[in-house]
């Protein structure tokens, strides 16, 4: 990723940078010890996107920027980055996008709701439309994410047979 960055930036080739700030603040989400330096990378890929005028870089961009924020314990902040990939998506009609962030969404809310809470509307009917949008899609892994998030619903729920129904899927 970093050789690949080099060359668009030596290219000044504004597109190739955003899609490789892209490819490397999602390919290090998660590594919590290293959030800071990857936020400013997803942000200069947001920025870049926005300025290109480019929706669909701007939402996968927004599902980056919000998972470095989640792994930095900022549920909320996240979740207001996976909500607007969410409504740019939803305009583009990207599937796959929409799909990302609904996932990103219901994830970020089912770790951190408290363990009493038992409305679960909103996030079973967002597993539904993800594990659809998987599907007519093809993307196996797609389907398995859904899957398994509507396997941690269930157990969030009490329900543990139906949730292991889930994860044997």
């Amino acid at each position: 990723i970093e050789e690949a960055l080099g060359i668009v930036r030596e290219l000044g080739d504004r597109a190739g940078i955003a899609r490789a700030l892209l490819a490397k603040s999602c390919h290090y989400a998660g590594e919590v010890e290293r959030t800071d330096p990857f936020i400013r990378v997803a942000e200069e890929s947001l920025t870049l996107y926005r300025e290109l005028g480019d929706a669909w870089g701007t939402a996968r961009a927004f599902v980056s920027l919000g998972s470095q924020w989640v792994n930095r314990g900022e549920m909320e902040r996240g979740m207001a980055l996976f909500a607007e990939s969410l409504e740019v998506s939803r305009g583009l009609g990207d599937r796959f996008t929409i799909s990302l962030a609904l996932g990103s969404l219901v994830h970020t809310s089912l770790g951190s709701r408290f363990a009493e809470e038992t409305d679960f509307a909103w996030e079973e009917a967002a597993l539904a439309e993800m594990l659809r949008l998987n599907d007519e899609l093809g993307f196996k892994e797609g389907v398995a994410h859904a899957l398994h998030r509507f396997g941690w619903l269930r157990e969030r729920q009490g329900d543990f047979a139906r949730a292991a129904e889930f994860y044997d899927q």
